[in-house]
């Protein structure tokens, strides 16, 4: 991006009253707004960093890819977010919805696919990702993608939905990690085995999404007529080992990764309102030890009966770090298991 530091008004549009002075973006109203185009973004997973300065009022928006990636009560402090961009526009933009005050300090770079950062996946499940003939794939909907050239054509979703899939992949209750490369961005719905996710904004380029199976069945579909028109190639499914917290509901409920601007330390910045995670666990039995690191502090709690099924984590408005074992800790177990919990926390 251009201009971060507002040494000039280069490179910003201002909506409403707001300014840019003094090496900041100036808002003093709702609808007060600051933008620039960031080309190649929609559809991005990026770490946007800012610094935020509040004189009165509270909610700030962060618009990337033209849609609403992030909101909440902004105190004076820095910021740093984890978001994906939508893919209507390419365009950053930071507009109040209550917050007056200053934004200056502004960074957005790019973060490498999800696909790209885990390690210790299973072996490759897909059939023919490569899409070398139509062999282990079934196409429906109202206007079926076409397989050819070595892609999975989606074009016809101009004229009404599109479906790719292939059976016998996943086993239900498993994680997978399922990746697919676009030819542009839209929008697309992972199958699950059971149903499909909710639409997914997808970028040009490769794209991750990690999915819980339902049943073996494991493919994309563009569910309306125009979500997505381009090309899928390099299709792949491979078992994420562990377990996992989702949120298994909706996105909007699902708590923001971000980082800590003076200690570096990653947290998951809950809203306060109705942000989750759930971890499904097994039996546990009746002396269980649970612990976390949030802003508050360190927590270890034991004695606990925690039988299997879905567990909600703490949702502390900062969480470091959270664990959970079926017994009770040593001294020694404590004091080491403190002094981690202490470091994820940036101490």
């Amino acid at each position: 991006m251009a201009n971060g530091g507002f040494e000039t008004g280069s490179s910003w549009t201002m909506n409403n009253g707001a300014t840019i002075a003094g090496g900041a973006l100036n808002l003093f109203a709702v609808n007060d707004a600051g933008k620039q185009n960031l080309a190649g973004s929609p559809g991005k997973i990026c770490l946007v960093s800012f610094e935020a300065v509040r004189t009165s009022g509270t909610k700030l928006r962060v618009y990337l890819g033209g849609e609403i990636v992030w909101e909440q009560n902004a105190q004076t402090g820095s910021f740093s977010l984890v978001l994906q961009a939508g893919s209507a526009t390419d365009e950053l933009q930071f507009r109040s919805n209550g917050f007056a005050g200053t934004i200056s300090n502004v960074s957005v770079r790019g973060i490498l696919p999800l696909g790209s950062r885990l390690t210790g996946l299973g072996p490759e499940l897909a059939v023919n990702g490569g899409f070398d003939s139509g062999s282990g794939w079934v196409v429906a909907g109202d206007a079926p993608p076409s397989i050819v050239s070595g892609a999975a054509d989606f074009s016809s979703n101009s004229a009404g939905s599109a479906e790719l899939a292939q059976s016998g992949v996943m086993v239900p209750g498993n994680w997978y990690l399922c990746s697919f490369e676009c030819s542009q961005p839209g929008a697309l719905q992972v199958q699950t085995g059971g149903g499909y996710t909710g639409a997914l904004t997808v970028a040009a380029g490769m794209n991750s999404a990690l999915v819980k199976a339902e049943g073996p069945a494991i493919g994309v579909r563009a569910g309306a007529a125009g979500q997505f028109t381009g090309a899928i190639d390099n299709f792949s499914v491979r078992q994420v080992p562990g377990r996992h917290a989702a949120q298994p509901v909706n996105d909007d409920f699902r708590p923001t990764l971000a980082q800590d601007a003076g200690s570096g330390a990653w947290y998951l910045s809950d809203d306060q309102i109705d942000d989750y995670l759930t971890v499904d666990l097994p039996d546990l039995g009746t002396d269980a030890t649970e612990w976390w690191a949030d802003g508050n502090g360190v927590t270890l709690a034991g004695g606990l009966t925690i039988g299997a099924g879905a567990r909600n984590l703490p949702g502390s408005q900062k969480l470091y770090a959270y664990g959970v074992i079926n017994r009770a800790l040593t001294a020694a177990e404590t004091a080491s298991l403190t002094g981690y919990l202490n470091e994820m926390r940036g101490l």
